[in-house]
């Protein structure tokens, strides 16, 4: 990945209405992050989700497109969140078992380390 690729992308972002933060390598838009680690990827992240998903930095002719991606992703996470949330104050004892029972999204943290990013728990290697 050419540095003029990442440099398009980020300033596709900013045009978009992304703006750098307090930490380096960190755009936000509202909750939304994107974090630019040191290869040709970006993690997606929301407030409730440190790792929504990883995004491959794209070339010029589909910066476009990957910034859709990005905002729909974050915006099913927040989405998911919030539903999750509203079922479990309105619903009845047996619904809110329900809700517990919960279909592990596992995310690969480090190379033995996996979580779940709905309940917290954590994978055993």
């Amino acid at each position: 990945m050419g540095v003029t690729q990442l440099s398009y992308f980020l300033d596709e972002l900013v045009t978009r209405g992304w703006s750098e933060s307090d930490t380096p390598y960190v755009l936000v838009k509202g909750s939304w992050r994107v974090v630019i680690d040191t290869s040709s990827w970006v993690e997606v992240q929301t407030s409730q989700n440190e790792r929504v998903f990883d995004v491959c930095v794209p070339d010029e002719n589909r910066s476009e497109w990957t910034i859709n991606l990005i905002e729909y992703l974050c915006s099913l996470d927040d989405e998911r969140f919030r539903l999750r949330k509203s079922l479990k104050s309105i619903g009845t004892t047996e619904s809110n078992q329900a809700l517990e029972i919960c279909f592990h999204t596992w995310l690969q943290r480090a190379r033995d380390e996996s979580y779940c990013s709905i309940c917290g728990i954590t994978k055993a290697g």
